[in-house]
C-alpha cells in the first residue's frame, strides 16, 4: 500500500571554508541535502537535514533507513520515489530510460508501453512531494536565499518550517492527493508491525513492479477498448450538413436561443427529431460534446459565411 512520497532538496547553507568542498552541491552551491517525506496529504512525516550536499540521495535514504530514531516504513507499505534513489522494497521507482514527466504525455502523446504507462502514474501521484517542498520554500524566504545561520542552526530552522507547514496545511486545509491509507488499531501498534530496516534492491521486488506495470497496462487497454466499441461513430458529411441544417432551423424558428448565445438545455432531443426527418433511419445520440467535431465546425462555419454574404 503507498503511503506517500520523498524526494530530496538542496538548501543553502553556511559552513567553514574547510567544510564547503564536502557541502559545495553538483550545481556548485554550498547546501545541505535533505530528505523529505510527505504522507497522502502532502504533510511532512520526516524531514532529515544536515547532510552535505555532495552526497547522494540514495546514500541520504540508507542512512535515514537505518538510523534507530529514523524513517520508519512497515513491510507492505511503501514510498514512491524518482529514479535517483534504489527500486528497493518499501521504495517504488519509476523505469529509468523511459519517459517520465507529464508533459511529455501531452498532445495526444498517450503511453506506448507497460513502463511508459507506469511511469506517468508514477510521476502524477509523486507529484505530492514536489509540491510540499515548493509550498514550504515559497511560505519561508530563508529556505530560499543565502543562508546567514551556522549549519546547525539552520538544519533546526529547516525542521521548524516544515512543522509549521504541517500546521498551516491542518489548519487552512487541501485538498488531498491520495486515498488515506487505513490502519486498524492493532496494526498501529509498534509491536505488531515489522519496519525495513535497510535498503537493498532485490529480483523479487522488481518483479512485483513489472507485474504491477503489465497489470496496469493491461486494464488501461480493455478500458480504452471498451470505451472506443461504445461511443465511437464515425460522422458522414450528409449527416454534418444535416446537423447544421437543424440546429440554423432552431434558430430561425427562435425560442432556443440562451441569453448568452448558446443554445437551451433540451435543445438536442429536439435537433435529434429533425435529424431523423432528414435522415430516415437515423438513430444517432448526441451530446453537449457534440460541437468539437471537426467537420461539424467546417461546415457550420460555410454556412455562416453563406449567410452573411447574402445580405
Amino acid at each position: 500500500m503507498v503511503s506517500g512520497a520523498l524526494d530530496g532538496t538542496h538548501i543553502k547553507v553556511n559552513v567553514s571554508m574547510s567544510d564547503r568542498l564536502r557541502y559545495r552541491s553538483r550545481k556548485g552551491d554550498i547546501t545541505t541535502n535533505v530528505l523529505g517525506v510527505c504522507s497522502q496529504n502532502g504533510e511532512f512525516i520526516f524531514v532529515m537535514p544536515r547532510w552535505e550536499g555532495s552526497v547522494s540521495d540514495s546514500r541520504v535514504l540508507r542512512d535515514a533507513v537505518s538510523r534507530p530514531i529514523g524513517l520508519k516504513v512497515p513491510k507492505g507499505y511503501y514510498y514512491l520515489c524518482e529514479a535517483s534513489y534504489p527500486n528497493a522494497e518499501g521504495f517504488l521507482a519509476p523505469y529509468r530510460g523511459q519517459c517520465y514527466h507529464l508533459i511529455e504525455w501531452r498532445g495526444g502523446n498517450p503511453p506506448k508501453c507497460s513502463k511508459e504507462l507506469f511511469n506517468m502514474r508514477h510521476s502524477s501521484f509523486r507529484n505530492i512531494i514536489e509540491r510540499a517542498f515548493g509550498s514550504l520554500k515559497s511560505w519561508w524566504a530563508i529556505l530560499r536565499g543565502r543562508s546567514y545561520y551556522l549549519v546547525d542552526i539552520q538544519c533546526k530552522i529547516i525542521t521548524t518550517c516544515c512543522l509549521l507547514h504541517n500546521l498551516i496545511h491542518r489548519e487552512m486545509g487541501s485538498e488531498a492527493t491520495f486515498e488515506e491509507p487505513h490502519l486498524s488499531e492493532g496494526d498501529s501498534s509498534e509491536m505488531n508491525i515489522e519496519n525495513i530496516n535497510f535498503v537493498e534492491t532485490t529480483n523479487v521486488w522488481t518483479e512485483w513492479r513489472d507485474n504491477l506495470a503489465n497489470q496496469m497496462f493491461e486494464d488501461w487497454n480493455n478500458m480504452a477498448s471498451t470505451n472506443s466499441k461504445a461511443t465511437k461513430h464515425r460522422w458522414t458529411t450528409i449527416e454534418d450538413e444535416a446537423l447544421v441544417e437543424c440546429l440554423l432551423q432552431l434558430v430561425e424558428e427562435g425560442g432556443w436561443r440562451a441569453d448568452d448565445g448558446t443554445f437551451k438545455p433540451g435543445y438536442l432531443v429536439q435537433v435529434q427529431k429533425l435529424m431523423k426527418e432528414k435522415i430516415h433511419g437515423s438513430n444517432i445520440q448526441l451530446t453537449p460534446i457534440l460541437e468539437s467535431s471537426k467537420n461539424f465546425k467546417e461546415a457550420l462555419h460555410c454556412h455562416s459565411r453563406d449567410d452573411r454574404a447574402s445580405l
